[in-house]
Order: C-alpha cells, then structure tokens, then sequence
C-alpha cells in the first residue's frame, strides 16, 4: 500500500471510524453478497439505527470507499466482510483492522500518522495536542494547496476527528490524556491481515514489513510476539534462518484463514 501524492479530501470529520456500523455493515455483506442490497435495507429498515438518512447515507459511502471499493492492499470486500462477521473474533480485532482500513482510504490520516505520530512513540512522555495537529496541516500547506481554503472550523473538526481516530485504534491513551501510546495489536487483526498478505503476495518476509503492518506500528519485538502466538495457536509454523524467513501457514486458502481465526 503506497501513500500517493493525492489531493487532500475532508472526510474524516464526518464519518470516523465507526466501528460498530462497520460489523453490522459488513455482516450483512457477508450474507448476501449485493452491497446494493446492503445498502437499501440501511436505508429502507434502519439497519444500523441511525435518525437521519443523511448520516446513514454518510456511513455508507465511506464504507463502500474503505472496504467494498478498496484498492490499497488490504484484504477484499469479501474477505474483510468475512472477518468482520465472524463472532469468534474480539471486537478490538475488528478495531484494529478497521483502523486499517480507515487510514489507508484517508491520505491525510495516513501522512500525520507517518510524520507526527509513528515517529514520536518510542518515547513514553509524548503527547499531541489539538493544536499539533493544526500546526501540521498547516506545514502541508505549501505541497497542497487545497488545505489553505480549509476554514478554521473545518480544520478543528478534522483535528479532533484525528485524535478520536488515534484513540480508537489505540494510538492515544483513553479519557483526557493527550498521551500517545503504542497500540498492543491483538492476535487475530494480525493474523488476518498478515496472513492475507504472506499467502497473497507469496513473500512471507516482505510480508513482515508491508506498509500497512507498519501503519499499526508493530516494533520487531511485538511482530516476533504476535508470530509466537500465531504459531502457539496453531495458524502457522516459523522459523528466522539468518536472513531467511521459514514461514508454513496452516491453512489453505484465505477464507480457511478467517474460519481458524475465530
């Protein structure tokens, strides 16, 4: 998954990472296989409760961006639907996955989470405060333009919308600490998305160092922690050989995946 030089859009403050009507979503989508169907039983039976049409109708086309006309790496429409419907797996996994998502589908949630997020968490003093994160867009003002004609309003939004993001996916300290943290990343998101990728791109290694495993900021200890409990629960068997990598999953296809997952 590579971060383009893109025009810089204002999402975020409208639809973040809504986790809950994700699952709900999704599992429809896994039962039927029609997102336009999906889509018609959110609008005509109230699907995820919403009291507006409009913010349904918000929901929806960020979903179908994020998931269902995905195209920056992560697994399909169909896959991810998959994970999310299965009951055996942690909400925080379906979090942390959505978080995923959610950051490779917003280029300018992806950039400060590279440039002013990631980068800072070997302390454990660091904070970000709403006004990093304004100062920061304004930095990016020079590359892209476009944020210049963002009003004040609309760029606090978009700020606290950031931080929210950050402390779903568990970047942020819960309550009111502007303490960044870094996210403990539970078995089954990972074993989900690296196992998607070890088995589809055919690399196990450079699986290791996918774009999107690093958006989770996985240092080399956790990633051997997460092998570990991915081998103890049997999903798969590994090995580090010098600069080799031995890696045997224990399934077969990326469907059987998401089943020995939950």
């Amino acid at each position: 998954m590579t971060i383009a030089k893109l025009t810089f859009a204002a999402n975020l403050q409208n639809v973040g990472l809504v986790p809950n009507e994700t699952r709900v979503l999704l599992t429809a989508f896994a039962e039927s296989g029609d997102w336009k169907a999906v889509r018609r039983q959110a609008l005509e039976e109230n699907l995820i409760g919403k009291r507006s049409t409009i913010t349904t109708r918000h929901i929806l086309k960020v979903i179908a961006r994020r998931y269902i006309r995905s195209g920056d790496g992560l697994p399909s429409a169909h896959l991810s639907a998959r994970f999310f419907a299965r009951t055996g797996i942690p909400d925080r996994a379906r979090i942390q996955v959505a978080f995923l998502y959610t950051v490779a589908e917003d280029a300018l949630a992806a950039t400060l989470l590279q440039s002013i997020v990631i980068p800072k968490l070997p302390s454990d003093a660091t904070t970000l405060h709403p006004n990093d994160v304004l100062q920061h867009l304004r930095t990016l003002e020079a590359e892209h333009p476009e944020l210049a004609r963002w009003r004040p309003y609309l760029r606090r939004r978009w700020a606290s919308a950031f931080l929210s993001l950050l402390r779903d996916g568990g970047f942020m300290s819960a309550g009111a600490s502007w303490a960044l943290a870094r996210p403990s990343i539970l078995p089954q998101a990972f074993g989900f998305v690296f196992g998607w990728l070890a088995l589809s791109n055919g690399s196990p290694k450079a699986a290791l160092q996918h774009p999107a495993i690093q958006l989770w900021a996985v240092d080399a200890t956790e990633l051997r922690a997460l092998l570990a409990e991915g081998q103890d629960r049997g999903w798969w068997r590994f090995a580090f050989r010098g600069e080799l990598f031995d890696f045997h999953p224990g399934w077969r296809s990326n469907e059987e995946l998401i089943d020995v997952l939950g």
